[in-house]
């Protein structure tokens, strides 16, 4: 590992990182499945504890809050018991809830999976995808106006599940280009244009194929999308993430960078795009270039996919995957952060 990547993560503890987007409770029901139902072809699961983590833009702040960052979580929840569960699992991660906005007329957004032993048997979604209504909207957009400005990096962890529609997308870019401070995209949806002034976007093939319209079902297709994305997001700098072949920079001269992935075992990918949010913005918020960003991001996502649920990885636990990390060269004419 280089000075660079040491000075960088000797930086994250200063950081001050505002996360904008869809917060969700991740109910995990963990049992046996021995037995066969009756009633049909499916597993019994005697269901023996039930564990919960915060989910979506609330994993990217638990995230962020373990690798010592300040952290702003701005998002909306519904007026019910799931939100209160998802309260007290941000406070267990060191994330304050002050920003973050109640809604009666709709659920928390809950995804509970059931698992027996070490594979998951089936996923129950409760969610109302409605826009905020103009009031809330309004609220939450000047509350980010007032706060941005104290911050390093915006990132927005966009699940589709109504925060960040056309309008809100269209007031919180401007406010964050009027703050000074970098936004890095995690998209969801095929409006591209939602996304317009964003300085990253990170999607993987399937969100990238929704961006642009265009199949994603190899390397050279991915090439080709974020060319055309790039022509629609003009300046934009793209990440994608591509599973099990890992991650590439695409940066605006149209140079590339192939990331591998770093993971020993994949065992459960569930967050692990949110910890590369994280991670990426944390990175650019303390100075990174891009290729060091990615690189970062990379390492980070290789360690949680080997393990059970929502994974966090810590400062300590970057620092040892980069030890033993292939670090692909930087680009010719890097474009820094």
């Amino acid at each position: 590992m280089t000075g660079n990547f040491q000075d960088l993560l000797k930086s994250f503890g200063s950081q001050r990182i505002a996360v904008v987007g869809d917060v969700m409770l991740d109910r995990y029901w963990m049992g046996d499945a021995s037995r066969i139902s009756p009633e049909a072809p499916v597993p019994i699961v005697l269901k023996q504890k039930t564990v919960c983590y915060p989910g979506g833009a609330g994993n990217v702040a638990v995230n962020l809050a373990a690798l010592g960052a300040s952290v702003m979580l701005f998002g909306v929840l519904g007026e019910d018991a799931a939100a209160a569960e998802l309260r007290t699992a941000l406070a267990e991660g060191g994330v304050s809830s002050e920003d973050l906005f109640a809604d009666r007329g709709r659920l928390t957004t809950v995804k509970t999976r059931v698992i027996a032993g070490r594979q998951q048997i089936t996923r129950i979604d409760e969610e109302d995808t409605h826009a905020l209504p103009r009031d809330l909207e309004f609220a939450m957009l000047e509350k980010l106006r007032a706060r941005l400005r104290f911050s390093d990096c915006v990132l927005v962890s966009d699940y589709a599940k109504g925060l960040i529609s056309p309008s809100f997308a269209a007031a919180l870019l401007p406010i964050a280009r009027e703050a000074g401070v970098p936004v890095i995209v995690d998209p969801k949806g095929s409006d591209v244009l939602t996304y317009r002034g964003a300085t990253v976007i990170k999607p993987n093939r399937v969100e990238l194929s929704m961006l642009t319209g265009l199949p994603v079902r190899s390397h050279p297709d991915a090439l080709a999308a974020c060319d055309r994305l790039q022509s629609l997001l003009p300046g934009v700098v793209v990440l994608l993430t591509e599973g099990a072949e890992g991650m590439t920079l695409y940066l605006p001269n149209r140079e590339h960078v192939r990331l591998p992935t770093r993971a020993l075992e994949v065992f459960d990918v569930t967050g692990a795009g949110d910890t590369a949010l994280a991670v990426t913005g944390l990175a650019i918020a303390c100075g990174a270039g891009f290729w060091a960003a990615a690189v970062l991001a990379n390492c980070a996502a290789g360690v949680v996919v080997g393990e059970f649920g929502c994974g966090k990885v810590t400062v300590e636990r970057l620092r040892a995957a980069l030890a033993h990390a292939e670090i692909p060269a930087a680009p010719s004419a890097p474009v820094g952060a």
